[in-house]
Order: structure tokens, then sequence, then C-alpha cells
């Protein structure tokens, strides 16, 4: 885990801590999912065909095989308490890809 400056404020993301949430496969054969890192308040979303991120690193595996809608609607609830959502670039200097 490294950190990223962004507005002079650190973003960190670091797997151990993080919760998956994970959709079940679309018809392309590819998975929506969520990484919530729970002590730095940080989280990170994709496709698991065309992410920067390995959605198994994830400590804890919450929510397997639920609806594209619940992930969604878990991304905005997480925002809405305030958890930042890293961009591509703040997550791969994050964890040092």
């Amino acid at each position: 885990m490294t950190n990223t400056t962004t507005n002079n404020t650190t973003a960190k993301f670091n797997y151990s801590n993080a919760e998956l949430y994970i959709s079940k496969y679309n018809v392309y054969g590819s998975r929506l999912f969520l990484l919530v890192d729970i002590v730095n308040d940080t989280m990170f979303s994709g496709w698991t065909a065309s992410s920067i991120a390995t959605p198994r690193f994830a400590e804890y595996h919450v929510l397997e095989n639920v609806t594209q809608k619940e992930v969604k609607r878990i991304k905005a609830q997480k925002e809405a308490i305030g958890f930042k959502e890293l961009t591509d670039d703040e997550f791969k200097e994050a964890i040092k890809y």
C-alpha cells in the first residue's frame, strides 16, 4: 500500500482491508464489482474483464452473485456516507501497480 496525493489529500487502498461486492456474470462473461477499503474509506469499482483491480485479492467477500443494480446501490450508499472513489490512476498509485 502506498499513497497518492490528490488535492492535498492522501488516497490509500489496501486489499487486506477490502470488502468485495460482485455481480453475477453478464452475457459477455464479465462481472461488475465494488472494492471497499473499510479502513481508509476508499473504494474502486469496475468490470472484471477490463479493470486494473483484482477483485479476488479482497480480504472479505461480502456479497457475490447479486444483480448489477445491487452493486450500484451499495456503491451509492458508500458514497453517501463519505467513501471516496478512486480513479484508475489513484488506484494504481495506491497499490503500487
